[in-house]
């Protein structure tokens, strides 16, 4: 095979001043590669000006090979097999290619006569696609170090110059921006001054870029919008912008002085921790056990001046009466309680005889045991009366379309259900109990700390007349026993 190699010091990959490469340092790569292909190079071209539109070794290539000189011709990149990617797709691909004539690119491990047309087409459409999407981050990056702005770069209180150079004041928008950070900074929240605004009728930033019309709700503010609005480090006159990992600061007309922008950061921070204290969110010991008498997790803890919490219904307007409210306090003492109440219980029946025990379970388990007993014995007399039949086939057959179907399949559930059953009615009437094992474990002194509710505690219901119940775990194995041993 006939091999030429072409080199250019000029790269047409984005970025280009920094993608300058030397010759000899492409000409070992290729002559390295083609060693390890057992190939010859039998003739070089390079383009060696640093001048991105210096062609004459490229056009000197594509005579020579429009006259059949060579078979193939190599490159170290094919961002450095022209001036640009379409000089290079044209006669790489659109004039060699279909004259059989091959292309070898040393940075991707491509060999055009190993391909067919279509594959590749499909190599320079995804090398173009590369350098399309690096061409537009160059460009944006090339844009933000000239000052140039975009669009995605104007916020709400400016508007962008007709150079692009900058943002101006829009007094309008800044006199909002102005009345926003004042109202935060004398203690008005961000739901209370975005409230305000929707009152007042005023434009949200969303809607001011269309037609009022158009907009969906054009005048609901949102506390997270003036959240971040008051977070915006721009209407003190500076802002950061990062593209492609690089850091660019931008300056523009200050709309508030920075002492007032300090100040709104300091009372933000401050009233972030006052929300949500990292030793108040500990205490909150009932999260997800507190429910109404519909099993609805409907309650919000609050706590007073006095430093007590107590749970409240966000429902209700006023929470000013002590009836509206379930004390904390109220729910330990009806855990503690119940607990205490639930471990006599336990204990006496732990003390219960083996005997009565034993007796107990008999009594619960000869019912099961006669249905049991019943069903085998129809099983036995139905099959007592087919055993004239003539063979064991026709036996099931008439055995299976037999109007008593539905009543064999009920004896055979009570037939996998027996021994189960009788287990659990001989752990029922036991000191195994589930309920028994776990009430036993609580002791007086345990404080009531969040590992140990969800241990006993199941939920803790608040009435709607604000009483308090307890519900254990384990609570279906205490209802299943008599009633004289659940008596206190």
């Amino acid at each position: 095979m006939r091999l030429v190699s072409y080199t250019r010091t000029t790269s047409c990959f984005p970025e280009a001043e920094v993608r300058t490469k030397p010759i000899t340092e492409q000409n070992e790569r290729i002559k390295k590669y083609a060693d390890a292909h057992g190939w010859k190079i039998s003739d070089k071209y390079s383009d060696r000006k640093k001048d991105y539109g210096e062609n004459g070794a490229f056009d000197e290539l594509l005579t020579h090979g429009m006259k059949r000189a060579f078979d193939a011709v190599i490159v170290d990149s094919i961002y450095y097999a022209g001036k640009d990617l379409w000089t290079a797709k044209e006669v790489l691909l659109q004039t060699f290619q279909y004259a059989r004539i091959g292309f070898i690119v040393v940075e991707d491990d491509f060999v055009s006569m190993e391909k067919t047309n279509e594959e590749a087409e499909a190599y320079f459409a995804e090398k173009y696609k590369r350098y399309r999407r690096q061409s537009i981050q160059f460009q944006n990056k090339k844009r933000m170090r000239n000052g140039l702005l975009s669009r995605s770069d104007q916020v709400y209180g400016y508007e962008l110059s007709e150079d692009r150079c900058g943002l101006l004041i829009n007094d309008e928008q800044a006199e909002v921006v102005r009345e926003v950070f004042s109202w935060y900074a004398n203690g008005m929240s961000c739901a209370d001054i975005a409230s305000e605004l929707e009152k007042r009728e005023v434009l949200k930033p969303s809607a001011v870029s269309v037609d009022s019309s158009e907009a969906k709700g054009p005048f609901k503010w949102s506390q997270l919008t003036i959240t971040r609005m008051l977070s915006r480090p721009i209407y003190r006159g500076s802002w950061t912008k990062k593209q492609s990992g690089e850091e660019i600061e931008f300056t523009c007309e200050p709309i508030i002085s920075d002492q007032l922008f300090s100040e709104v950061q300091r009372i933000m921070k401050d009233n972030a921790s006052d929300k949500r204290p990292q030793s108040y969110k500990q205490t909150n010991r009932y999260a997800g056990l507190v429910c109404d008498s519909n099993g609805v997790c409907s309650f919000t803890l609050a706590k007073l001046k006095s430093g007590e919490q107590y749970y409240y219904k966000k429902i209700r307007e006023s929470r000013s009466k002590d009836k509206e409210r379930a004390f904390v306090a109220d729910l330990d003492k009806e855990v503690r309680s119940t607990l205490d109440a639930a471990k006599q219980q336990a204990l006496k029946i732990c003390i219960i005889s083996d005997e009565e025990m034993i007796a107990r379970q008999e009594e619960f388990i000869i019912p099961i045991r006669l249905r049991f007993q019943n069903c085998a014995l129809l099983v036995a007399a139905a099959e007592k009366k087919r055993v004239a039949t003539t063979s064991v086939v026709e036996q099931r057959s008439e055995w299976e379309t037999d109007e008593n179907r539905d009543l064999v399949g009920t004896m055979e559930q009570v037939f996998a259900e027996y021994p189960a059953k009788v287990k659990h009615i001989e752990k029922l009437f036991s000191i195994n109990n589930p309920w028994v094992e776990l009430v036993q474990t609580w002791e007086s002194s345990m404080p009531l700390e969040k590992k140990v509710l969800r241990k006993y505690v199941e939920r803790v219901v608040i009435n709607d007349d604000w009483t308090i119940s307890v519900i254990l775990k384990e609570k279906q194995w205490y209802l299943e026993l008599p009633e004289d041993w659940r008596k206190e």
